[in-house]
């Protein structure tokens, strides 16, 4: 995930009027994989987590309430993106410095939001959380896929699949 926003944040950078469209292509796939695979399966996933946290530690409640929150903005920030992707492809005047504006604070908040897990919220939930609960998290969360999988139900992320392999940027974030 985070590999795919930097590289969105990369397009969205240069993103201009005149683009091949073939960088909406990649927006497009880049957003869909952003709005559908965080959505069904990595959110998911951790609000199991948040949701035990909040059950252990009381201080935690407005920390996994946010991140609980944000979730929500990036599926709304998701859907304004993919309807101005549409307009950028239909030539329509404003879409591009509209996908800058959106996609430049979706990118910041939702690399805020990954800071925010890794050094606040998953390090008291290992703190605080037993091995059972952290068993029936896992256990719960066994239905994880990656849409980089390739499966037949996945293939309309094979452009951004393609680029992430074949792009020295992709290489370079890891």
């Amino acid at each position: 995930m985070e590999c795919v926003l930097t590289l969105l944040r990369l397009q969205i950078d240069s993103l201009r009027p005149q683009n091949d469209p073939a960088v909406y292509t990649f927006l497009s796939n880049a957003i869909n994989y952003m709005h559908n695979f965080p959505r069904l399966n990595h959110h998911a996933c951790e609000e199991l987590i948040l949701n035990r946290l909040i059950a252990h530690e009381r201080g935690s409640r407005e920390l996994c309430a946010g991140l609980t929150q944000q979730h929500q903005t990036f599926q709304e920030q998701e859907s304004q993106l993919l309807l101005q992707i549409r307009r950028a492809q239909a030539s329509e005047s404003d879409a591009v410095t509209n996908i800058r504006k959106i996609g430049t604070t979706y990118c910041e908040m939702h690399a805020d939001h990954i800071r925010r897990e890794e050094r606040d919220a998953l390090p008291m939930a290992v703190d605080t959380l037993r091995v059972e609960e952290w068993q029936t998290i896992i256990g719960q969360s066994r239905l994880v896929r990656d849409p980089f999988d390739r499966t037949d139900r996945m293939k309309g992320f094979e452009a951004l699949y393609e680029y992430l392999v074949a792009s020295p940027e992709a290489h370079s974030v890891n």
